[in-house]
């Protein structure tokens, strides 16, 4: 199957495309199956295994490898919606960094961030979406992902400004950061308590590049129903 879109060069309202990028298609289990580059519009066209779990791992020269996850279906041509893929500049990363500074781990090595927002059908993301009660934690995908041991993710204050050691949950600002992790898979767990006996869980699976970025914006959950 064909696989094509656009990339941004960062995350923004309106931001300039990636020219002459990378878009790489790797398989469910890391291996590259496909690689381009993007036109002067951040246009791509790649090939890519149908009916799987795959990942687009997105750079340009000199910085981190971006890696989105995605299903390829069964249809010969996938179209992605515009503002689905961007590349992390050098300083876009060292502002996410900083906005974390103190944070367990926080550098140079694999980086899952995001922000939580509920999915409402016909409702567009944005500030009134914001999940201010999620607890973020990766794991490995041979390990359960409620049980098991993982890495917790760091939140912010109250401002959406500073890492905040004392909290537990993603806050006014709905954003969290999980740092440190090495090349490989992992599990994304999203909890959501939104009220007594409303519960939501989410997984999510990521193949973190070597010291590469695995954005999550937005990081969507469910509605839960009562159990």
């Amino acid at each position: 199957m064909l696989i094509s879109g656009t990339v941004a060069a960062y995350l923004a309202a309106d931001p300039e495309p990636l020219q002459d990028g990378t878009v790489t298609i790797a398989e469910e289990d890391g291996a590259e199956y496909a690689s381009t580059r993007t036109d002067s519009q951040g246009r791509f066209e790649v090939p890519a295994p149908a009916g799987d779990t795959i990942y687009a791992l997105i750079t340009s020269e000199g910085e981190a490898v971006v890696s989105f996850t995605g299903t390829s279906g069964f249809e010969p041509e996938l179209a992605i919606p515009d503002d689905t893929f961007f590349a992390v500049p050098g300083w876009q990363r060292e502002e996410w960094a900083s906005t974390f500074a103190g944070c367990p781990g926080i550098g140079d090595r694999g980086l899952i961030v995001g922000q939580v927002h509920v999915f409402l059908p016909g409702v567009e993301v944005g500030e009134d979406t914001i999940v201010n009660a999620a607890r973020v934690r990766a794991t490995l995908p041979d390990s359960d992902p409620l049980e098991g041991e993982g890495w917790e993710a760091c939140y912010l204050t109250a401002e959406g400004d500073a890492w905040d050691p004392e909290a537990e949950r993603t806050g006014r600002s709905g954003w969290y950061a999980i740092p440190d992790l090495e090349r490989g898979p992992y599990t994304l767990l999203v909890e959501v308590e939104f009220a007594e006996g409303l519960f939501s869980a989410n997984l999510y699976r990521v193949w973190m590049p070597p010291r590469g970025v695995a954005p999550r914006f937005p990081t969507l959950v469910d509605f839960p129903t009562p159990r």
